[in-house]
């Protein structure tokens, strides 16, 4: 047999190893080559051995498997653990060999409940399961973050089913409002619209979607989804927003498309606090309107405020002993919002009425806190003989002064 030679022209000089140019030439020989290129790979063979060996004592379950193991593995091993690995000292292999004790179970529904309320992440709580149970009994994240799935869906279908609604007798309300609040676990800041629906003693919470925008289209949509998933979307008369454009929109407004989703018109309840923020509009009508988001009478009485004296406060000419009795008893109702609660504390000043309270330093009066503009009209009507005003600021200060406490702030 003649060998095809592929050898390079100058093998014999490049080839430094005797050895392999005696090889060479053994190849080469006009008989036929000497000698055959096979081996054997010692090592893969020794790893074979021991790879069968170790499948033999699983088998066996005997004690000794654990020590033969480890044995094993000092020699050099192909399992992907090191060669010198070193079993800890707590494990023994009576323990190694032993079946597996049933372990009482971390991940409940009441653990997963109270790692959302705390806003804990997967990753945060496997750190707290590991200080507390140890990491032997730690779950992995994957398993933690399964089981917080699965009790939420358990928990809405329990609350789902408890929701019954005689459909279509029981006349709701919807409601929504859309509001930027942080994740509950560490998923940063989301716009988030809850969704609710009251009528006939029922007030219930549907949902609290994440939105990508707060625009009407996607508000309208979130809102359907939600009476659709649970069944109310024929109880549903009418709907309860607040006045922004993204709510009352003609053509792209949320209560638009939420009546094109149903195929009827609804009622609309604009919410009772933003329309009075239209009625305060009347501010503008006595001032005009500014040129920034700053009001500018505000912004002089801020800084002027550390030189007032207040018991130099001078209150209105013609006080009203029916609004001061009648601000007295909305004090005796409980009021949900500090300033509704400190408007109604400073027109008892102003009217020259008895109020345990006192005149709080300015606060926050940007155009988003429309309320400021009655407080901060309040007080600068106190301090009007010592704060500088002009003979128009102080008049249309008055005048709108006696609009708020005779027809605004009861109502």
């Amino acid at each position: 047999m003649t060998l095809f030679d592929i050898g390079h022209a100058d093998a014999f000089d490049l080839i430094t190893v005797d050895e392999d140019r005696q090889f060479l030439l053994g190849q080469r020989c006009p008989d036929g080559p000497r000698g055959i290129m096979q081996g054997v790979d010692q090592s893969l063979a020794d790893r074979e051995r021991r790879r069968l060996e170790r499948g033999v004592l699983k088998r066996s379950s005997s004690p000794e498997r654990a020590l033969g193991a480890g044995d094993e593995e000092e020699n050099g091993g192909d399992d992907g653990r090191d060669a010198d690995f070193v079993p800890s000292a707590g494990i023994s292999a009576q323990s190694a060999c032993s079946p597996k004790r049933r372990r009482t179970p971390i991940m409940t529904p009441a653990v997963a409940a109270a790692l959302d309320r705390t806003r804990i992440s997967d990753r945060t709580a496997v750190h707290l399961f590991t200080a507390v149970h140890g990491a032997d009994a730690t779950p992995a994240r994957s398993t933690v973050r399964r089981h917080r799935r699965s009790a939420q869906e358990k928990m809405a279908k329990e609350i789902k089913a408890e929701m019954t609604v005689n459909v279509p007798a029981v006349p709701l309300i919807i409601h929504w409002d859309g509001k930027l609040v942080e994740g509950m676990a560490g998923e940063g800041i989301a716009e988030r619209l809850p969704i609710l629906v009251s009528g006939d003693g029922i007030q219930k919470l549907l949902m609290v979607p994440k939105l990508a925008a707060g625009t009407g289209v996607l508000t309208g949509q979130a809102v359907y989804d939600a009476a659709k998933e649970w069944d109310l979307v024929d109880n549903i008369i009418g709907m309860c927003f607040d006045t922004t454009v993204s709510n009352t929109g003609l053509k792209e407004g949320a209560c638009v498309h939420i009546m094109k989703h149903v195929k009827q018109n609804l009622l609309h309840f604009a919410c009772r606090h933003h329309v009075l923020e239209l009625v305060v509009g009347a501010f503008t009508v006595c001032f005009g309107p500014s040129s920034g988001p700053e009001i500018q009478l505000f912004k002089r009485f801020v800084k002027w405020w550390p030189l007032a004296n207040q018991a130099s406060s001078k209150l209105l000419d013609d006080p009203v002993d029916k609004i001061i009795a009648t601000c007295h008893a909305l004090l005796k109702e409980k009021q949900p919002r500090d300033d509704y609660r400190e408007m109604v504390q400073l027109t008892i000043i102003v009217l020259g009425g008895e109020v345990e309270a006192n005149i709080r330093k300015p606060g926050a009066y940007h155009r988003a806190r429309w309320m400021a503009k009655v407080i901060y009209t309040l007080k600068i009507t106190l301090f009007r003989e010592e704060f500088a005003l002009t003979k128009h600021e102080k008049r249309e200060l008055i005048r709108f002064t006696t609009f708020i406490v005779t027809t605004y702030v009861e109502p």
